[in-house]
């Protein structure tokens, strides 16, 4: 079977190669490599030259910038492969990574197949879980573990996916935080078995001052995640993921209230507060954090915001991506 791996790159020059390099020296050969140069300034799209010309498997796209999300949009519309990965320009992969995952999905006859990963920050390593258990899942349990955060990230970069399963599915180009979790809930609710392999074979580097980050304000990043989260919660009414889904979208209205907080905006909070009253009215089964963030922010709103400004100063950093 053949891998479409799609690669978005933007001002990518320190670490695309590095990138390349462990793609195009995976144990795993049959691949295409998709390179989406998205109007990179910095010479990248120079070195994604020098690289299609070392590799005849590499191809380069050129757009203009319209985001990450585009950069994927259209290396999936070049995607030739019974499989596809989607992989971050600043990453790396271990050189069997694509093996694990072909094997996975052909032993258990999955249509997703994915790995655990290694958060690298400067000279530190720190593995995140690397337990080395094998959970084949049907959707519904992955979708409890894809919504709720359980198990595994959200991430697409960790993923292998059937080819067949993204038939007239794309990337939300309006979304710019939280696109891969909508994007993996539209292909999970299509899968009838996932595999997760929990052996740390993804490589997802912390870069100071990166420039191939994609800069997003707090605000933006907030109220995309709320959308993304309110369609989840709507899409799942009539299923058992339906108070997961609350739980998780009443997490993500709470963080946009306190983004608004900081900017003294009255009318957001209370309307925030009211929609965020309303989920935890529409289900009966939220747990007693969120239970008691709603009444919290329902009735003693100045409570809730100082609490939760002496609980960010004493929670520990959280490593998962």
């Amino acid at each position: 079977m053949k891998i479409s791996v799609i690669i978005p790159v933007y001002n990518c020059k320190k670490y695309i190669s590095e990138c390349l390099d462990s793609i195009i020296n995976q144990t795993y050969k049959n691949l295409q490599i998709i390179i989406v140069d998205d109007g990179s300034t910095d010479g990248s799209e120079e070195i994604c030259k020098l690289w299609a010309g070392k590799d005849n498997r590499i191809e380069v796209i050129h757009q203009k910038n319209r985001g990450v999300s585009a950069a994927r949009n259209t290396g999936m519309k070049r995607m030739r492969g019974d499989l596809v990965s989607f992989i971050d320009a600043d990453d790396t992969l271990d050189l069997d990574m694509y093996e694990l995952l072909v094997t996975l999905m052909e032993k258990y006859e999955a249509d997703i197949s994915h790995c655990g990963y290694k958060h690298l920050v400067g000279e530190e390593v720190r593995l995140v879980h690397d337990t080395h258990k094998i959970l084949i899942q049907k959707r519904e349990e992955a979708l409890e573990c894809l919504v709720g955060g359980k198990l595994f990230v959200g991430s697409l970069w960790n993923k292998l996916y059937k080819v067949e399963l993204l038939d007239n599915l794309f990337f939300d180009e309006h979304i710019k935080i939280n696109e891969d979790i909508l994007f993996n809930y539209q292909v999970f609710c299509r899968a009838n078995r996932i595999v997760f392999a929990d052996y740390a074979k993804y490589n997802y580097i912390a870069h100071k001052n990166s420039s191939a980050c994609f800069v997003t304000s707090d605000l933006k990043k907030i109220s995309d995640s709320c959308k993304v989260n309110e369609y989840i919660y709507k899409h799942s009414r009539e299923t058992k993921l339906f108070s997961i889904a609350a739980e998780r979208y009443m997490r993500s209205l709470s963080g946009y209230y306190r983004i608004c907080s900081q900017a003294k905006n009255k009318e957001e909070r209370r309307r925030i507060r009211n929609r965020i009253w309303e989920v935890y009215c529409s289900n009966s089964k939220i747990g007693k954090s969120m239970k008691t963030t709603a009444i919290l922010l329902r009735f003693f709103p100045g409570i809730y915001t100082n609490l939760y400004r002496v609980y960010d100063k004493l929670r520990k950093p959280n490593w998962e991506v």
